[in-house]
């Protein structure tokens, strides 16, 4: 049996969030400076164009127990954005010019996210499912190879609440219910019925057939093609199958997935007369079908997730209800992962190699997060989303309060308690996460996702959420070419990082960690509703913010790898003894390269470091002392900022590089955006141009000669101007520079 295992420091974490205020008065940004770029995709300091080869030049990707390789045997990890919808298509210009700003980046993947649909949405032809518009194909087509040729590979999560057309009829056995339903989208159905199923798998293996004229390849056959979902955040075990557009709405299909029930229990107990002695007398009728009856095919599927979770469980006990609801969990797993079977071998038919995801969505804890986890597992890799911020639901900015908590508060919480998800021999991805607008510690994410995700944790796929097919954003939530959003990548302080963060992971400059702690789980204790300690894990859920936490505490992801193992019998699970990673109010990792600091009790927020031979990095809520990562020593006055100082070149560390990069950002605001004075509610949301705040910072390099400082333009491109040194020491204002690039170069 798992027991929580934590140390005083990191509970008082748990128990109290301190807020440093963040509200400022217009007078007290007087000294924000504006970000003027240029947009331009040509040379540049931080430019990592010749780190990216043309995509699909080492072969197709393939998943090798727990990583990607391409198929010459390089390992390859991907850190990506996602772009949505009729994006995935854009005008040839904008898709042209998009490929070769993003690359200036580093971005060399791309999640081409819920382009199936027509018109606006995407690809998709307006009356028929299987085929798609031409015009908007040719577009996804030309865009398909500009990514490619700057060295971007692409993965296909392709539908989300797919809409039936009208050609459609003659496919489904019930298309009149499934238009009437939540305005005739599939997402329930698809679960059910393979004539639902069928319909989605000739729509994706018409698109792999499909052969690009830019390219010459079909897109089953192309190598560029890094992963295909089979659907976007979806499962069996989530509300929407029996919430929107829900069984009851589709009485064909619910009749026959009770009839499909019924023949599973049959196989299962033999009888009506074994079926009450297994659930007892008391566990039938106790739904809405008051004459269930094995002979009559309407044993009812109990169909809300919940009631399979700990507390549904405990009271289904309480009323008898416990052996059907296990029943009917197991037989929900089984449903499902008969879907995903479906879909894979119609995929691998088409030729496709490469892998593959079945979704990349949560369900309640317990019972139904490892049947939904076991059935991504049987079928490819794992992948989740966690968003960390924002305010109440709306999907478009506005005034009001909001969730402006740091995760660096609390080891391990928001976007990289996914890792609780992880699964042995398995690669592991977030393809979609951000801090969500207007939470203001923006930068917190990217540097979680790099050090901690895909870098102690060993995760193998990044795709920021979400770009759009232009350059920079004019504002915090919108640009000139796309309705305001709660989620924009193109911004300073998130992609602005990316130079520094993409050759931190391309490099591998953060070393993976060891194993500190495996969950085992087997299918036969998944059936009694065992292990009893997946019936103390948590889901916090508040629309797209998510994060996990259990007996196996989350905090352990900022010491070393946290696994998942299913195995075929009961085996005993790992508990981390974490007081070998903590040194008073730090986090060490087993690595020893990472550090988590925090400590409420005395008002102070936390904040990581990294200390690697190619990078230091700090980033958070800093002390008022200097942090000496090996021969880099920084200190800020800033209350909160993130200082990333990383080796230009590829083959290099800070021993023999002959130029660095630093970037230096804090919190980045629309002009005229207010806040209250407790800073966690929105007033005013501004308008262009987007404000910066200055970093001032002193900055130490040891045991090398600090040739020259350079301040670097918006673009990253070189000026005139140059900072004083004094034996290797030297200071940064962001203030005075108007800039948040430097390059650093070098001597012996």
């Amino acid at each position: 049996m798992l027991e929580r295992t934590m140390w005083t420091a990191v509970m008082l974490m748990s128990l109290a969030l301190v807020f440093w205020p963040c509200a400022l008065r217009a007078e007290e940004m007087e000294d924000w400076y504006e970000f003027r770029p240029e947009e331009d995709a040509g040379p540049s300091v931080i430019g990592m164009e010749d780190w990216l080869e043309p995509a699909g030049s080492r072969g197709a990707v393939r998943m090798v127990e727990d990583r990607f390789e391409f198929e010459d045997g390089t390992p390859v990890k991907f850190w990506g954005v996602n772009l949505g919808n009729m994006d995935c298509a854009p005008p040839k210009e904008h898709g042209a010019r998009w490929a070769r700003w993003h690359a200036k980046y580093g971005v060399n993947a791309v999640r081409l996210h819920k382009f199936i649909e027509p018109g606006g949405a995407g690809i998709g032809h307006p009356e028929d499912s299987t085929r798609f518009d031409p015009e908007s194909l040719d577009l996804f087509d030309y865009f398909i190879a500009q990514l490619r040729e700057n060295g971007m590979y692409y993965g296909f999560s392709w539908v989300f609440g797919h809409q039936v057309r009208p050609a459609d009829r003659d496919r489904l056995i019930a298309y009149d219910e499934i238009v009437e339903a939540g305005g005739g989208t599939s997402r329930v159905a698809v679960f059910i019925g393979e004539d639902v199923q069928d319909l989605r798998i000739e729509m994706l293996t018409n698109l792999l057939k499909h052969r690009n004229p830019y390219t010459g390849l079909t897109y089953a056959e192309d190598p560029a093609l890094a992963f295909i979902e089979f659907h976007n955040e979806d499962s069996i075990f989530f509300y929407t199958f029996r919430g929107f557009n829900d069984l009851d709405s589709m009485p064909t299909y619910k009749r026959m997935f009770n009839e499909r029930f019924s023949d599973w229990l049959r196989e299962r107990h033999g009888s009506h007369e074994g079926l009450v002695e297994a659930w007892g007398e008391e566990a039938l009728n106790a739904f809405e079908i008051e004459d269930e009856h094995l002979d009559r095919g309407n044993i009812m599927v109990q169909g809300n997730p919940w009631f399979f979770g700990p507390d549904g469980l405990a009271h289904g006990a309480e009323q008898g209800l416990r052996r059907r609801l296990l029943d009917t969990a197991e037989f929900l797993f089984e449903a499902q992962g008969s879907f995903y079977r479906r879909f894979r071998d119609a995929i691998r038919e088409t030729g496709y190699e490469g892998p593959l995801v079945g979704s990349c969505w949560k369900t309640p804890p317990g019972l139904p997060h490892y049947y939904n986890l076991h059935t991504d597992y049987e079928v490819g890799f794992i992948d989740r989303h966690a968003y960390f911020g924002g305010g109440v639901h709306a999907w478009r900015p506005q005034p009001g309060t909001f969730n402006n908590r740091s995760q660096l508060d609390l080891p391990g919480s928001g976007i990289l308690s996914v890792g609780l998800m992880q699964v042995l021999n398995r690669p592991f991805a977030n393809s979609e996460w951000t801090t969500v607008f207007p939470n203001e510690w923006t930068i917190e994410s990217s540097a979680i996702m790099a050090l901690y995700g895909l870098g102690l944790q060993g995760w193998d796929a990044s795709y920021h959420f979400a770009s759009h097919t232009r350059s920079y954003g004019d504002n915090m939530f919108a640009s000139r070419t796309c309705d305001p959003r709660l989620w924009v990548v193109d911004i300073p302080n998130q992609i602005g990082i990316y130079p520094a963060l993409a050759r931190m992971v391309y490099r591998g400059d953060v070393e993976q960690g060891e194993v500190i702690s495996t969950r085992r789980v087997s299918l036969e204790e998944l059936r009694e509703g065992k292990p009893d300690w997946i019936h103390r894990e948590e889901v916090i859920d508040t629309w797209d913010f998510m994060q996990y936490d259990g007996p196996i505490s989350r905090a352990a992801l900022a010491a070393g790898r946290v696994l998942v193992d299913f195995v075929d019998e009961p085996a005993e699970s790992d508990v981390p003894d974490l007081t070998r990673f903590v040194d008073g109010n730090v986090i060490r990792s087993n690595t020893g390269q990472l550090t988590w600091h925090g400590d409420p009790d005395e008002g102070h927020r936390g904040y990581i470091t990294a200390d690697t031979p190619a990078s230091k990095v700090l980033v958070g809520f800093p002390p008022r002392e200097e942090v000496v990562l090996g021969e880099v020593t920084f200190r800020t006055e800033n209350p909160f900022a993130g200082l990333f100082l990383t080796s230009l070149g590829q083959e290099e560390d800070l021993s023999n590089a002959e130029s660095l990069l630093l970037v230096a950002m804090a919190r980045v605001r629309n002009t005229g955006m207010r806040f209250n004075e407790a800073g966690d509610e929105l007033l005013e949301l501004g308008t262009p141009p987007m404000l910066i705040e200055p970093v001032v910072a002193e900055i130490a390099i040891e045991g090398r000669t600090v040739r020259a400082v350079r301040v670097l333009d918006h673009d990253g491109r070189r000026t005139e101007r140059t900072l004083p040194v004094a034996d290797g020491r030297f200071t940064i204002d962001g203030t005075r520079d108007r800039a948040f690039y430097y390059e650093i170069e070098l001597g012996d």
